[in-house]
This record gives structure tokens, C-alpha cells and sequence, in this order.
């Protein structure tokens, strides 16, 4: 939940009447005390993993759920986790904040009898869309995978509201509860706002962030236009998702399942080969979900005939497409997607895909500064190849690079959202993590140290190698104080040269006893 923008001035197009009785009424849904705690550590600037941890550990029920997602086959690709500050650190602060009050918010949906509709429909419905949700967002490189599970969740929570405010509303309404978009048109005659604008009514009052707000708000509106691109993909992901799965549980292999896959393809820039692997990924999404949150799912899953459609679908309507492209059209849309890849390609290495060395300078001063300015804590690692010019020798350079692109993708594996992978120059990789101190630094340290001792290069008849890596570590903290980003550089690198001096294939942290501070040794690479 990082964009926690300030909502107590947003407005909403809710009044007259009807505002008046939601005001009034004494028994609308609220998030638990846990829930409460969760959403005020998220608007905390100094919020850290003991107080999460702390506020986690009041339900156990909840801890015991974050553990258990923390090591599920969604997130667990890098090391086993054994406690709760281990699970956070894995996850992020980010990350545990918006899944716990997803987890808590769950329960306390699930607790909320509800009298005038199939609330055993509603609730499986509303976990089959996070999931989509999520998925979704992997699929079109959105790193908000916890934030649109949390919007797609939530996204139907004004059917709740409606609910307890007219307990026989949808009885009475007499119209499909499964479609949507007739049911928005009843609520909106009725009532003057259907159930995602009275949603985001609800969590205005909660006090939840604008992002969440206006994601569901215009949940049910797939033509919604924002200036920030990023937050329309986000807001594209949220109301594309509901269609889709109800398309999936209808077994719907009409025009209309065409129509939903051409545009999220559309609208979310997704190829035929992610969409279609996307989909696939979807029906064990489902599976896991429903054992995270102890719900049956399994009829929310992709049919062969479904995926078999779906190609097809996007064959057809791609060659449709092309016939009626307009010339000035198509140029535009170019020009377009061109300048936004080249200000993306200016800040990234042209080999490893990760940030280069010109934005690496930028990024680590505005870093630095902000530590320094803030007295937040702060990690530099720098990570070299272990013996990497014996593997241009004797393997090629081609191999060289092949091994540069695998590492520079497992350092982003390995890593969180909010850290800055760039490479250094040559073989040398700069990690720079905000927020973290020794304890967690040394863990990092130790996950890829221990990864890429894992890690194997297949170049070529079936061969493979293994090439190591020494890192040096500096921290911004209270041991250590810089002057500069430079200053912390240079220590990590002086760090690295004892580790790489000491045997290798292991990590060291900066320090006027740096000979003591070698940990993490194993055997040196040949």
C-alpha cells in the first residue's frame, strides 16, 4: 500500500438522500481492530518490521496465514522462511502490510451475514477476481501484485454495503446476480450510485488510500481514462478481471469471450503468447488461492476449449484488426509506444535489461540523500562474478553474456520491489536497498550468495556451469556514517576486494575490522 495519498478530502458523487442513509446507518461493514492497526502503520513514514511484525502477531490466525503465503508456490522461489520477521523481510514491508489487512479483511467479509443475495457466489467471485487481479498485473510487468489483489478483493464490497442498508434490495431487484453490469444498472435506478461507487464510499470512511478507492470505484467501467499510465493499468486490471472470470465460470465460448480477450489484450498490452500463458498460470492461481483462503475454487478454472477459443480469438481478431488500421492511426500509436520505450531503454543496460550505470548514479544519490535527510537506514551490495574472465576465455564471450543476463535476472528475483538492480560495469552488479539494515542486508547477502552457488549455465551440449559471486556490503546506519553515496560505494568495494581476497563465493561487510567480518565463506571457486 505505498501510494497512501491523504483521502479525507476526496470526493465522491454520493448525496441527497442517499447519503444521508449510509451516514445514518449504524451496521455497515468495518474492517476488524487488526484491520484498523494495518491501515495506520501503512500511512506510518517510520514504520518498520518490528511494528508490523508486533500488530501481525495480535491474531495469530493471521500470522499463522503469512507465514504460510510466504512460503507458498506464489512466493517462496528463494529461501524458506522460519519465522514472522523472516516472512516480512521476505515479502517487504509493502508486500506483509497490504496481504495482512487482505487476509483480515477476508475474515471479516466472510463473517458478514448477508440476507438479500447468494453471498456463498459473492464471496468466491470476489476471491477469483483478486486472483485474476493479481495475475493480470504480472502478466502486463505491473509490480503491484499484493496491491491488486487487495483492489480486486474489495472491488464488489459496495454489494455488502447495499445489503445491510436494504436487507431485501437485491431480492427485490430481481435481476441476475451474476451480471454485473444489469446489476449496476438496478443499483444506479434505485439507489442513484451503484455498488462500486458506493465501495469507494466505504473505504473512503476507512480511511483507505486513493489508489484503492478509485480502483474500485471504477471497477465496472472498462473505459475509464487516467493520465497517469500506470495507474490505468492498474484500474484496467480491476475491471477487466470481473468479465474475465465470469466468462470462465459461464464456460463462455461466444463473441463475447473474444470481445473480453481482445481487450484486455488491448488494453493491458498483452501479447498472444504472455496472454495465453497468463491464462494458464490462472487456473493454478485459483488452486492455491482457494488453500490459502480455504475456499473451493476449482470450478474457476480455464476449460482446454476456453484456451483453445481464446487463441483463436486473438487470431481473428488481430487479422480484423490489420484490415481496418488506419494508416495516421497506426503511426501515432508507434510514435507513441516508441518514445515511451526510449525513455525506458535510456535507463536501462542494454545486455542485462537492468538499470545502467548513468540512472545508477542518479537513483544512489537521490537514495543516499533521503537516508541521510530522513536518518533512515540504507544498504549498497556490490556484487562481482567470481573468476568471470576464465568464462569469457575459455567459454566465448557469447557465454559471457549469456551468464551476465542470467545473473542480472536472479538478482531481480532475488531482491524486493522497491530495491535498484544496476550493473556497475563488466561483470559488477550494484544492489542498492533502502530501508535495510544489517540483519536484513546479511540475509539478502546470504540468499544469493547461496542462489547463485545453485545457479547453472547451460552453454551448450548439455553442459553446465556453476560461477559464483563475492559481494561486499556497506550500511548507512548507525555503525557507519558517509559522507556521500561515493563514500558508501567505495566501501562496499573495498568490502568486495576482502571477499574476493578471502577465497571468494562468499559476502563481507565494510568495517575497520573488515578481516573479521567475513561471513558466509565456502569453499573459493576454482
Amino acid at each position: 500500500m505505498t501510494e497512501n495519498t491523504e483521502c479525507t478530502d476526496y470526493q465522491l458523487p454520493i448525496v441527497g438522500d442517499l447519503l444521508a442513509r449510509l451516514e445514518g446507518c449504524t451496521n455497515l461493514p468495518s474492517p476488524p481492530m487488526v484491520a484498523m492497526r494495518i491501515i495506520d502503520l501503512s500511512n506510518d513514514p517510520n514504520v518498520d518490521t518490528g511494528k508490523v511484525a508486533d500488530v501481525i502477531s495480535m491474531d495469530p490466525a493471521l500470522a499463522a496465514k503469512i507465514m504460510r503465503i510466504s512460503n507458498s508456490p506464489i512466493y517462496a522461489l528463494r529461501r524458506t522462511t522460519e519465522n514472522l520477521h523472516q516472512a516480512i523481510t521476505m515479502l517487504g514491508l509493502n508486500g506483509t502490510l497490504t496481504l495482512a489487512l487482505s487476509f483480515s479483511l477476508a475474515a471479516s467479509m466472510r463473517n458478514n451475514a448477508c440476507q438479500g443475495f447468494d453471498y456463498n457466489a459473492y464471496w468466491r467471485r470476489s476471491l477469483a477476481v483478486a486472483t485474476c487481479c493479481r495475475r493480470m498485473g504480472m502478466a502486463c510487468k505491473l509490480r503491484k501484485g499484493e496491491e491488486l489483489f487487495l483492489a480486486g478483493l474489495l472491488q464488489d464490497i459496495g454489494m455488502l454495503v447495499i445489503d445491510k442498508l436494504e436487507p431485501e434490495f437485491y431480492q427485490d431487484l430481481g435481476v441476475d446476480q451474476s451480471n454485473h453490469p444489469l446489476l449496476a444498472a438496478g443499483e444506479m435506478d434505485k439507489l442513484g450510485a451503484d455498488h462500486a461507487l458506493i465501495g469507494g464510499w466505504i473505504l473512503m470512511k476507512w480511511g483507505m488510500p486513493v489508489y484503492l478507492i478509485e480502483s474500485v470505484m471504477h471497477s465496472h467501467d472498462m473505459e475509464q481514462d487516467f493520465e497517469d499510465n500506470r495507474h490505468q493499468a492498474f484500474v484496467n486490471c480491476i475491471s477487466l478481471a470481473g468479465p474475465l472470470v465470469d466468462a470462465v465460470l459461464a464456460g463462455d465460448e461466444s463473441d463475447e469471450l473474444r470481445d473480453i480477450v481482445d481487450m484486455i489484450k488491448t488494453r493491458l498490452a498483452i501479447g498472444d503468447e504472455d496472454f495465453n500463458a497468463m491464462t494458464e498460470l490462472m487456473s493454478v492461481d485459483f488452486d492455491e488461492a482457494g488453500k490459502l483462503f480455504e475456499t473451493d475454487l476449482s470450478d474457476y478454472s480455464f476449460s482446454d476449449s476456453l484456451l483453445d477459443r481464446a487463441k483463436e480469438a486473438l487470431i481473428i481478431k488481430n487479422l480484423e484488426s490489420m484490415q481496418k488500421a488506419q494508416h495516421l492511426e497506426a503511426t501515432a500509436e508507434l510514435l507513441e509506444s516508441k518514445t515511451q520505450q526510449l525513455e525506458e531503454k535510456s535507463r536501462r543496460d542494454g545486455l542485462t535489461g537492468v538499470f545502467n550505470r548513468a540512472y545508477l548514479d542518479e537513483r544512489v544519490e537521490q537514495e543516499f540523500n533521503m537516508a541521510s535527510e530522513r536518518n533512515w537506514p540504507m544498504v549498497i551490495l556490490f556484487v562481482d562474478l567470481d573468476h568471470f574472465k576464465h568464462v569469457n576465455d575459455t567459454y566465448g564471450h557469447q557465454v559471457g553474456d549469456q551468464v551476465l543476463q542470467a545473473v542480472a535476472k536472479a538478482l531481480m528475483n532475488g531482491t524486493r520491489e522497491e530495491d535498484i538492480v544496476a550493473r556497475y560495469g563488466g561483470e559488477e552488479f550494484l544492489v542498492i536497498a533502502p530501508g535495510q539494515g544489517v540483519e536484513t542486508a546479511r540475509i539478502m547477502a546470504e540468499r544469493l550468495v547461496g542462489m547463485f552457488q545453485e545457479l547453472r549455465h547451460v552453454i551448450g551440449n548439455g553442459k553446465e556451469i556453476v560461477v559464483t559471486t563475492s559481494i561486499g556490503l556497506s550500511v548507512l546506519g548507525v555503525e557507519h556514517e558517509f559522507n556521500n553515496a561515493g563514500e558508501m560505494i567505495a566501501a562496499a568495494d573495498k568490502a568486495l576486494y576482502i571477499a574476493k581476497e578471502s577465497g571468494r563465493n562468499r559476502y563481507v561487510f565494510y568495517g575497520s575490522d573488515m578481516e573479521q567480518k567475513i561471513a558466509g565463506a565456502s569453499t573459493p571457486a576454482a
